[in-house]
């Protein structure tokens, strides 16, 4: 006998339990879904203290359907609106029944993962107000977090009104400022899980939002740098993580702090200065653009919600609810709000990536060897992936504030930097950036560096030739278009404006040369060569005449002695 017939004879715990334990591939389409829809009716049925199971299986029941809606074929039938509508009821009762509520959340959440049309209907059913309700719930663990944002995640992919209501009516940017203060500092079970999930659903809730509210007609605006006042509140937890959660040198980004990361790069610079660099002032806020003043609500269809302010009593329980929340943060209670972040944010992210490309690029190696590569993807790492969002965030600090920028300059283009040999050869942070910024194997990496140490240096082409040497600056300028000529002097008289080197004295003649010291020079020359064609800009004139044959018969010195 199948499952399906041992359930419909006697739904027992027994038989749930060997449903749960069942193997993926132990049920056709049809069956899986007739079967879900037996155990939903049956939950249903139970709930209202009817039918065949016994309400205290109804989380075993739950964890079945967990388990069968694993496929496709069984998602679609819990994405039903009517279903969705019987598992939003179950995970309602999440103090009165803490497990069978988690599970009808997991329900839902496997669903919509796979059943993108459940999203919309989720929406339809006021799924964001039982969410922004676990939220504010003190009671709710860090695991009902961690659902509720996963289920808020979801929902921020859909069209319609739905991140208006969430944002403006249900306050979710103060909501998620308070978890990620909370969760920040917090080693309870799923604590992590937790964060992580709220991170994504920030970073997906900022873009979304700006979308809607027109900020994607701004020029240049990719994404990334989308951000608007409604979010100020999250501004401070946000950067505060940045240096409060652990960046070890055995794996420097991992886990929250990427997640943190791709978060910040929202966050405008300027106008949160005193929280990014603590020895900034603090705005004032007519003059700061991520302060707000209060904004009315929106309604399902963007219009202005009566009432709506904090200081209002009637409304909805959730209304009420904020409100109530809104009174216990507000300025004038007792309760002192929390410190600010305390570090400069500058040097924290560029000490993150010089650890980072240390522990993947070690010693003097060149990116792009095999060994290289190998070693990077045996740890689970693809350098082309979790880099360039540090990059990024070190570029727009350095973009964003002067002083930033001068500091990350003082570290990696200092005024006494040693010159005694190629830049591009150092056991050091600015010696991988070289290396990087001649690679074919990290593209996305060696654009994000170029355009780092491009903002370091001004913006300005001339300048970023006399830092680092044209030799090492041509490629990336080339692909920038910016055909700028060598400088005519680098970082000193007695600096090679093309290999960024101080000049050794001057050697012999050609005529004056050993034939060793001819060899040697010929080889800086192909390297030079070399190095060219690696960027793009030219083919290595000495490796054509080597393969077209034209060094073949020349004739050798002892010949020309005969």
């Amino acid at each position: 006998m199948s499952l399906l017939t041992d359930y419909r004879a006697n739904p027992s715990s027994t038989v749930l339990a060997q449903i749960n334990n069942a193997s993926i591939g132990a049920f056709n389409d049809h069956d899986r879904a007739t079967l879900i829809q037996l155990i939903i009716d049956d939950i249903v049925s139970a709930r209202n203290a009817q039918g065949r199971l016994a309400s205290k299986d109804v989380t075993l029941a739950l964890g079945a359907i967990k388990s069968l809606g694993r496929l496709e074929s069984g998602s679609r039938v819990v994405a039903s609106e009517k279903n969705l509508a019987h598992f939003l009821d179950v995970a309602k009762e999440l103090s009165s029944d803490a497990e069978a509520s988690k599970q009808a959340m997991r329900c839902i959440a496997n669903a919509i993962l796979l059943v993108p049309a459940g999203r919309e209907r989720l929406v339809d059913l006021d799924g964001d107000e039982f969410c922004t309700r676990v939220y504010i719930n003190e009671a709710s663990s860090p695991e009902f977090i961690f659902l509720a944002s996963r289920l808020l995640f979801f929902m921020t992919h859909t069209d319609g009104p739905f991140i208006s209501r969430v944002v403006r009516q249900h306050r979710l940017p103060t909501l998620l400022a308070q978890q990620i203060e909370n969760l920040g500092q917090s080693d309870a079970p799923f604590a992590k899980d937790a964060l992580a999930d709220i991170l994504k659903l920030h970073f997906s809730a900022v873009a979304k939002y700006s979308k809607l509210v027109g900020h994607e007609s701004g020029p240049g605006l990719v994404l990334g740098e989308y951000w608007d006042d409604v979010f100020e509140p999250t501004a401070s937890p946000l950067i505060k993580l940045l240096h409060t959660l652990p960046s070890p040198s055995s794996n420097p980004i991992t886990g929250n702090l990427t997640y943190a990361i791709h978060a910040l790069l929202n966050v405008p610079v300027a106008p949160f200065a005193h929280l990014w660099f603590p020895q900034s002032p603090k705005p004032s806020r007519s003059s700061s653009s991520g302060t707000q003043s209060p904004r009315p609500s929106l309604d399902k269809g963007g219009s202005p919600v009566e009432g709506s302010g904090s200081g209002s009593g009637s409304g909805s329980p959730l209304s009420r609810a904020l409100n109530l929340l809104n009174r216990k943060s507000s300025p004038s209670r007792k309760t002192p709000p929390p410190p600010p972040p305390t570090g400069d944010s500058a040097i924290r992210a560029l000490s993150i990536l010089q650890s980072l490309l240390a522990l993947h690029l070690p010693g003097n190696c060149e990116p792009d060897e095999a060994g290289v590569r190998a070693a990077t993807k045996d740890k689970g790492v693809s350098l082309d992936e979790v880099a360039p969002p540090v990059v990024a965030l070190v570029t727009r600090l350095a973009m964003g504030d002067e002083g930033a920028k001068s500091r990350i300059t003082a570290v990696v283009l200092p005024s006494d930097m040693d010159r005694s040999s190629p830049l591009e050869k150092k056991d050091d942070f600015l010696g991988r950036c070289l290396r990087l910024m001649t690679s074919v194997y990290y593209p996305t990496l060696k654009d994000a560096i170029g355009e780092m140490l491009f903002v370091l240096c001004g913006s300005d082409g001339q300048a970023l030739s006399a830092a680092i040497g044209y030799g090492n600056a041509a490629g990336y300028l080339y692909n920038k278009g910016i055909m700028a000529p060598p400088p005519a002097s680098a970082a000193g008289d007695d600096v090679n404006p093309i290999t960024g080197t101080r000049e050794a004295p001057a050697g012999p003649s050609l005529s004056e040369m050993t034939d060793e010291e001819k060899q040697r020079e010929a080889e800086k020359l192909f390297v030079l060569f070399d190095r060219m064609e690696r960027m793009g800009m030219a083919k290595n004139p000495i490796r054509e005449a080597f393969q077209s044959g034209k060094f073949e018969n020349l004739p050798k010195k002892d010949d020309d002695s005969d």
